[in-house]
Protein backbone atom coordinates (compact mmCIF):
# COMPACT_ATOMS: atom_id res chain seq x y z
CA UNK A 1 0.00 0.00 0.00
CA UNK A 2 2.93 2.58 0.55
CA UNK A 3 4.09 2.52 -3.22
CA UNK A 4 0.46 2.88 -4.61
CA UNK A 5 0.72 5.79 -2.08
CA UNK A 6 3.67 7.15 -3.53
CA UNK A 7 2.93 6.62 -6.80
CA UNK A 8 -0.70 9.10 -6.28
CA UNK A 9 1.76 11.37 -4.59
CA UNK A 10 3.68 11.49 -7.88
CA UNK A 11 0.96 11.98 -9.87
CA UNK A 12 -0.08 14.56 -7.90
CA UNK A 13 3.77 16.12 -7.61
CA UNK A 14 3.72 15.78 -12.13
CA UNK A 15 1.16 18.39 -11.83
CA UNK A 16 3.45 21.38 -10.90
CA UNK A 17 5.48 20.76 -13.83
CA UNK A 18 3.26 19.75 -16.33
CA UNK A 19 0.56 21.64 -15.46
CA UNK A 20 -1.67 24.40 -17.98
CA UNK A 21 0.65 26.92 -19.47
CA UNK A 22 4.02 24.65 -19.26
CA UNK A 23 5.36 23.34 -21.79
CA UNK A 24 9.11 21.37 -22.58
CA UNK A 25 11.16 24.65 -23.09
CA UNK A 26 9.60 26.31 -19.58
CA UNK A 27 9.11 22.85 -17.44
CA UNK A 28 12.78 23.55 -15.86
CA UNK A 29 11.88 26.77 -14.59
CA UNK A 30 8.63 25.47 -13.22
CA UNK A 31 10.89 23.39 -11.22
CA UNK A 32 12.92 26.04 -9.86
CA UNK A 33 10.21 27.93 -8.82
CA UNK A 34 8.73 25.32 -6.68
CA UNK A 35 11.20 22.99 -6.01
CA UNK A 36 11.37 24.65 -2.15
CA UNK A 37 7.71 23.05 -1.85
CA UNK A 38 9.40 19.65 -2.08
CA UNK A 39 12.31 17.07 -0.12
CA UNK A 40 13.22 14.19 -0.10
CA UNK A 41 12.36 11.85 -2.26
CA UNK A 42 10.10 14.09 -3.94
CA UNK A 43 12.15 16.94 -4.71
CA UNK A 44 14.64 14.08 -6.73
CA UNK A 45 11.59 12.68 -8.24
CA UNK A 46 10.13 16.26 -9.73
CA UNK A 47 13.93 17.26 -10.51
CA UNK A 48 14.30 13.97 -12.75
CA UNK A 49 11.02 14.52 -14.42
CA UNK A 50 11.28 17.74 -15.18
CA UNK A 51 14.81 17.23 -16.34
CA UNK A 52 14.16 14.50 -18.65
CA UNK A 53 11.28 16.25 -19.89
CA UNK A 54 12.49 19.68 -20.59
CA UNK A 55 14.27 20.97 -23.76
CA UNK A 56 16.54 24.08 -23.55
CA UNK A 57 18.47 23.14 -20.21
CA UNK A 58 21.98 24.64 -21.40
CA UNK A 59 20.84 27.91 -19.98
CA UNK A 60 19.76 26.82 -16.99
CA UNK A 61 23.50 25.05 -16.69
CA UNK A 62 24.17 26.36 -13.14
CA UNK A 63 20.69 25.84 -11.82
CA UNK A 64 20.61 22.28 -13.15
CA UNK A 65 24.11 21.80 -11.66
CA UNK A 66 22.99 22.75 -8.19
CA UNK A 67 19.75 21.06 -8.04
CA UNK A 68 21.72 17.86 -9.04
CA UNK A 69 24.52 18.97 -6.15
CA UNK A 70 21.45 19.67 -3.74
CA UNK A 71 22.21 17.92 -0.13
CA UNK A 72 18.91 16.71 0.23
CA UNK A 73 18.09 13.69 1.90
CA UNK A 74 17.06 10.53 -0.26
CA UNK A 75 19.51 10.55 -3.17
CA UNK A 76 19.29 7.18 -4.01
CA UNK A 77 15.29 7.88 -5.68
CA UNK A 78 17.03 9.99 -8.16
CA UNK A 79 17.57 6.29 -9.90
CA UNK A 80 15.62 3.41 -9.84
CA UNK A 81 17.07 0.29 -8.64
CA UNK A 82 17.82 -1.31 -12.04
CA UNK A 83 19.87 2.08 -12.72
CA UNK A 84 21.94 1.83 -9.37
CA UNK A 85 22.48 -2.02 -9.94
CA UNK A 86 23.77 -1.10 -13.67
CA UNK A 87 26.14 1.94 -12.54
CA UNK A 88 27.30 -1.01 -9.82
CA UNK A 89 28.44 -3.24 -12.62
CA UNK A 90 29.82 -0.89 -14.42
CA UNK A 91 34.09 -0.67 -15.27
CA UNK A 92 35.49 1.81 -12.58
CA UNK A 93 36.52 4.41 -15.40
CA UNK A 94 34.26 4.79 -18.40
CA UNK A 95 33.48 6.59 -21.80
CA UNK A 96 30.90 9.09 -22.07
CA UNK A 97 30.16 11.39 -24.93
CA UNK A 98 28.29 15.00 -25.17
CA UNK A 99 26.64 16.65 -28.12
CA UNK A 100 27.38 20.29 -28.09
CA UNK A 101 27.70 23.38 -29.48
CA UNK A 102 31.02 24.34 -30.66
CA UNK A 103 31.14 27.20 -28.15
CA UNK A 104 30.36 25.30 -25.55
CA UNK A 105 33.32 22.92 -26.23
CA UNK A 106 35.58 25.71 -26.68
CA UNK A 107 34.24 27.39 -22.95
CA UNK A 108 35.08 24.28 -20.84
CA UNK A 109 31.08 25.01 -19.17
CA UNK A 110 29.94 21.72 -20.48
CA UNK A 111 25.94 20.92 -18.92
CA UNK A 112 25.76 17.79 -17.04
CA UNK A 113 23.57 14.93 -19.93
CA UNK A 114 26.16 12.85 -21.34
CA UNK A 115 25.61 9.33 -22.71
CA UNK A 116 27.77 6.27 -23.06
CA UNK A 117 26.33 6.16 -27.01
CA UNK A 118 28.69 8.10 -29.06
CA UNK A 119 25.57 7.85 -31.87
CA UNK A 120 23.18 9.43 -28.95
CA UNK A 121 25.66 11.87 -28.54
CA UNK A 122 25.93 12.58 -32.64
CA UNK A 123 22.12 12.65 -33.55
CA UNK A 124 21.92 15.31 -30.55
CA UNK A 125 24.01 17.17 -32.60
CA UNK A 126 23.37 16.40 -35.71
CA UNK A 127 20.12 14.97 -36.15
CA UNK A 128 17.58 16.58 -33.31
CA UNK A 129 15.71 18.76 -34.53
CA UNK A 130 15.18 21.29 -31.33
CA UNK A 131 18.55 21.99 -31.04
CA UNK A 132 19.55 25.86 -30.97
CA UNK A 133 22.83 25.34 -33.74
CA UNK A 134 22.66 24.83 -36.95
CA UNK A 135 24.52 21.60 -36.63
CA UNK A 136 27.63 23.02 -38.68
CA UNK A 137 27.79 24.55 -35.37
CA UNK A 138 27.92 20.94 -33.40
CA UNK A 139 30.47 18.60 -32.11
CA UNK A 140 30.49 15.70 -29.79
CA UNK A 141 32.82 15.47 -27.08
CA UNK A 142 34.33 12.35 -25.47
CA UNK A 143 35.43 11.91 -21.81
CA UNK A 144 36.92 9.15 -19.66
CA UNK A 145 34.93 9.46 -16.69
CA UNK A 146 35.51 7.58 -12.95
CA UNK A 147 32.00 5.83 -12.66
CA UNK A 148 32.85 7.17 -8.55
CA UNK A 149 31.88 10.90 -9.97
CA UNK A 150 29.29 10.08 -11.68
CA UNK A 151 25.92 11.60 -10.18
CA UNK A 152 22.81 9.55 -11.61
CA UNK A 153 23.00 6.99 -14.44
CA UNK A 154 19.14 7.21 -16.33
CA UNK A 155 18.12 4.04 -18.36
CA UNK A 156 16.71 4.18 -21.98
CA UNK A 157 17.09 5.27 -25.36
CA UNK A 158 19.69 7.69 -24.15
CA UNK A 159 21.59 5.79 -22.02
CA UNK A 160 22.01 9.26 -20.11
CA UNK A 161 25.18 9.86 -17.43
CA UNK A 162 24.84 12.88 -15.13
CA UNK A 163 28.37 13.76 -14.75
CA UNK A 164 29.48 17.64 -13.74
CA UNK A 165 32.87 18.41 -14.44
CA UNK A 166 34.46 19.92 -11.41
CA UNK A 167 37.01 22.97 -11.70
CA UNK A 168 40.58 21.90 -12.90
CA UNK A 169 39.99 18.60 -14.50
Amino acid sequence: MKNKGREIMKDQLDLLIFGRGINTYNRFSRFLHVQHLVHGWQFWHLLRTAYENADGLYIYRQEVRDAFLKDEPEKSCLMKPEEHRFLASMDPVVTVHRGMSIAEKESGDFGVSWTLSRQKAEDFSFEYWRAPFRSEEMTVMTLEVSVSDVIAYFSGSQRQIIYIQSTGK
